[in-house]
């Protein structure tokens, strides 16, 4: 096992090595190939994957999960702005308009870049590779989503070495799959519709050497998450025209207080 590929995406992570045979997908110590990109913080202890996902309900202001969208990102962007307001975790502005994940950690206040929370997930994710391999290897390939700035990119790096990581190369999400592909088909497209973000890819190759040609895209604001909010607040307005909601909330709490008024 010589280089070892990473996928750190926004909720689920997985460590992939070449074998005999092909590529093998490694699994974690709960024997799942899926490894969750969670990490929570508690008084004492922190917990990473699978023991954070378990307690993202209990100790949901500390746990963080979604951080691979702050990579690189400042504070003002709007893409912070709107996770600040999904996210239950606390998101602040950092020194010099840089983003920083506040949480109780070891019974203070603690302030955490999101470079921080994913090179401690790609410890992890090292930790998983080392236990299943004898080489314990360092070198790597991280995919990342083709539509990533340079400046997050630099990030997703500084992440992988705070692990001990030594990524080789960053690889588009969308090259990867037409790399597979390419050996089953001569025209391929990809289409891709994720929680947060809208990708596709076209790939033509030409036998022969004759050429090829390769043209992705991306759509970050166009989302799942974008389409399900546009269900939700359709539903929303016709069942305020229906049951004319926003009156029966406001008329709610005056019936309540007249009720106990009554009957003291």
């Amino acid at each position: 096992m010589a280089v070892v590929g990473l996928d750190m995406g926004n909720f689920s992570s997985y460590i992939g090595v070449a074998r005999a045979g092909g590529v093998e997908i490694v699994t974690n110590e709960y024997s799942d190939r899926l490894t969750p990109t969670y990490v929570t913080f508690d008084k004492s202890t922190r917990a990473i994957g699978q023991a954070s996902k378990a307690m993202e309900i209990t100790n949901a202001r500390n746990t963080i999960c979604n951080f691979k969208r702050l990579l690189g990102r400042r504070y003002l962007d709007g893409y912070v702005q709107q996770e600040k307001e999904l996210n239950a975790y606390s998101i602040v502005e950092g020194k010099g308009g840089s983003v920083n994940i506040e949480v109780n950690y070891l019974n203070e206040r603690q302030r955490f870049t999101p470079e921080q929370i994913a090179g401690i997930m790609f410890s992890k994710l090292k930790h998983i590779t080392n236990t299943e391999s004898s080489t314990k290897p360092i070198d790597c390939v991280i995919g990342v989503p083709c539509y990533f700035t340079d400046a997050e990119r630099r990030a997703m790096l500084d992440a992988a070495q705070i692990a001990g990581w030594n990524c080789l190369r960053l690889l588009n999400e969308t090259t990867a799959d037409s790399t597979i592909y390419h050996f089953f088909v001569d025209e391929f497209l990809r289409l891709f519709l994720s929680r947060f973000v809208f990708c596709y890819a076209v790939l033509r190759l030409h036998r022969a050497f004759k050429g090829s040609g390769f043209y992705p895209s991306s759509q970050p604001q166009l989302s799942n998450d974008l389409l399900e909010n546009v269900q939700i607040h359709k539903m929303i307005l016709e069942l305020s025209a229906l049951l004319n909601v926003r009156q029966l909330f406001l008329e709610g709490p005056l019936t309540t207080a007249d009720l106990i008024s009554s009957n003291q």
